[in-house]
């Protein structure tokens, strides 16, 4: 069993690395999910302006896949521009841009980043949707009720993910196992997220308009790829099937707590149509 016990040497330094490792996954994750759904347009320009994007992505790039590199130079070039003046200009381009890729105002062709429309169930969306609920329900995680969001959006998907690596970390600690935990993350992969992500992030790459959107989906991509290959090579004990048997370390933590997403649908709707219809006007 692969446990992190109470002892020195060659077993508590690996314990200590995979817990490293999970919380940069997890760090990432949050990263990815804040870019896209998580901040409005002042704390976007702030998180650009004071280098977090940065800071995060050049120290942790030269680990991963070379599209995060790729993606990460895009993304400092826009910091400099914003920098350099223009910043208005420039925050009223991301927020179109944003709701553009993830609220599907691309093109009538462009598809929604959601499952169901990457990887279809034969046996339909409901069957989809329902094996979603069923796993984070057995990892002790819900969606909020008031949620507007469904569970096959990619950022619940992605959030589903971070929570995981999260108490992997906490699992690491002497005493525990953290392969279970491992595993699941793995079956997640193979079953929902690692079987489209990568689909959406080179179709929605096609409609970006900034250097700053353009860069994170290739980010976002070589993030999913590196995961993939991550989790199949550390593999794990157990299958989805264990989720029951887990401690539920973080208690009544729920994927998009509170009014937090519909909140958060609402603005990206209501900025997106508000940009757009200035944009027109000036035409």
């Amino acid at each position: 069993m692969e446990s992190c016990r109470k002892e020195t040497g060659p077993q508590e330094n690996e314990c200590a690395r995979l817990s490293e490792i999970a919380s940069t996954r997890a760090e990432m994750y949050d990263l990815l999910f804040d870019v896209f759904v998580g901040q409005s347009g002042d704390a976007l320009l702030s998180e650009i302006k004071n280098g977090r994007f940065d800071e995060i992505l050049l120290t942790k790039a030269e680990s991963y896949d070379h599209r995060i590199r790729e993606g990460a130079r895009l993304v400092a070039s826009c910091r400099s521009s914003i920098l350099n003046g223009g910043e208005g200009a420039v925050v009223e381009e991301l927020l179109v841009d944003r709701t553009r890729l993830v609220r599907a105002t691309a093109s009538k062709s462009f598809r929604t980043p959601y499952e169901r429309l990457y990887a279809a169930d034969p046996a339909g969306d409901g069957v989809l949707l329902q094996a979603l609920n069923r796993f984070y329900g057995k990892a002790g995680l819900l969606l909020d009720d008031e949620s507007c969001e469904s569970p096959d959006f990619l950022f619940v998907e992605l959030d589903f993910m971070k929570q995981l690596c999260l108490r992997e970390v906490d699992e690491s600690l002497p005493g525990r196992s953290s392969g279970t935990v491992r595993a699941i993350q793995r079956a997640f992969f193979e079953e929902h997220l690692g079987r489209w992500a990568g689909e959406y992030c080179a179709e929605a790459e096609k409609h970006a308009q900034t250097d700053f959107y353009r860069g994170f989906l290739s980010i976002l991509a070589g993030f999913i790829a590196a995961e993939i290959s991550y989790l199949e090579e550390q593999g794990g004990e157990g299958t989805a099937t264990d989720m029951g048997h887990m401690d539920r370390v973080r208690g009544d933590r729920l994927i998009f707590s509170h009014k937090s997403v519909r909140q958060r649908g609402q603005r990206d709707r209501r900025e997106g149509a508000r940009l757009s219809s200035r944009r027109r006007t000036r035409v």
